[in-house]
């Protein structure tokens, strides 16, 4: 990584046709035979903003004296946000449930009554299914057992 945070990777075949959906064949034919710009520039824009795990090979290769550090992309996994929010919504609810306090009777009307402004030592919010008053924060850190 730069001073910017910013990181050049190469994609080659597999990588950039996971990236931009296209091989490089389909990209080479729609620009230059077809000659269809606003086409090529649509697929290109919509591949901005996506979210990617991306798995690399890092080189350190010396060039006129000079070390550069060449990553290449081996691997992709597009990003869903809906599904890595449910996964770590998952995740809070089995840590949750290792708490050692059983959950109150009716716990799908349970609203704890603390705003966010307002939060106190041993309050809490209630963040998902199963977050029936837990604490974080400062002053209170555990399960608030009724």
């Amino acid at each position: 990584m730069d001073h910017t945070g910013t990181t050049f990777a190469t994609a080659f075949q597999e990588a950039g046709e996971a990236i931009v959906g296209y091989t490089a064949h389909e990209l080479f034919v729609i620009r230059n035979v077809d000659q269809d710009e606003a086409r090529f520039a649509e697929i290109m824009e919509a591949v901005l903003w996506r979210k990617y795990l991306f798995k690399l090979t890092i080189k350190e290769e010396t060039f006129n004296g000079e070390q550069h550090v060449k990553p290449n992309i081996v691997g992709v996994e597009k990003l869903d946000a809906s599904d890595v929010s449910h996964h770590l919504l998952k995740e809070i609810d089995n840590r949750l449930k290792d708490v050692s306090c059983s959950a109150p009777e009716d716990a799908t009307s349970y609203n704890p009554n603390v705003g966010v402004a307002g939060l106190g030592a041993g309050q809490g919010m209630q963040t998902s299914s199963h977050a029936y008053g837990y604490t974080t924060g400062v002053g209170g850190a555990g399960p608030v057992c009724q």
